[in-house]
């Protein structure tokens, strides 16, 4: 019963969709760029999947559009959580980092909060990368701050 409480579950039909804004620091490994950025998140189907798409921008003009799923992972209290994610999409160096080439992945987490809003705070970390196709793939880490707003269920 233990083991039970502490791992993580999902509730079907309790994640309602979102507009997630974002901020924080693109780059973490090299530089201190700015980054926003603005996701929607839609309602859960199956296996406590949902669709997310978004873009982030930063100081140095850079800019990344993507699609892609995600899945929460609720603590026992159903008010903290994690969410795993991963998508693709196109990205413009613009001043910053050259990725290599304009189709990217991201892949990340979330650690967050539920609040009776019903809104969500979460800090997410995400790697962007192509993957090996094409030569250069240095790759950039993200770490910012979310704040979700509920449309509805």
């Amino acid at each position: 019963m233990l083991a039970a409480s502490l791992s993580p579950s999902v509730v079907a039909g309790d994640h309602p969709r979102f507009f997630a804004f974002s901020a924080g620091v693109h780059n973490t490994n090299r530089s201190t760029d700015f980054e926003s950025g603005i996701e929607y998140r839609g309602p859960t189907f199956r296996w406590g999947l949902q669709a997310a798409a978004g873009f982030m921008v930063t100081a140095e003009t850079t800019g990344y559009v993507y699609g892609g799923l995600r899945r929460d992972f609720d603590f026992g209290t159903h008010r903290w959580g994690i969410a795993l994610s991963f998508g693709a999409g196109l990205y413009h160096p613009g001043d910053g980092k050259d990725l290599g080439g304009p189709v990217n992945f991201r892949s990340g987490f979330e650690l967050y909060r539920r609040f009776d809003a019903p809104s969500r705070l979460g800090l997410v970390f995400y790697h962007l990368s192509h993957a090996g196709i094409y030569e250069n793939n240095p790759g950039v880490n993200s770490l910012v701050l979310s704040y979700g707003l509920a449309l509805g269920r």
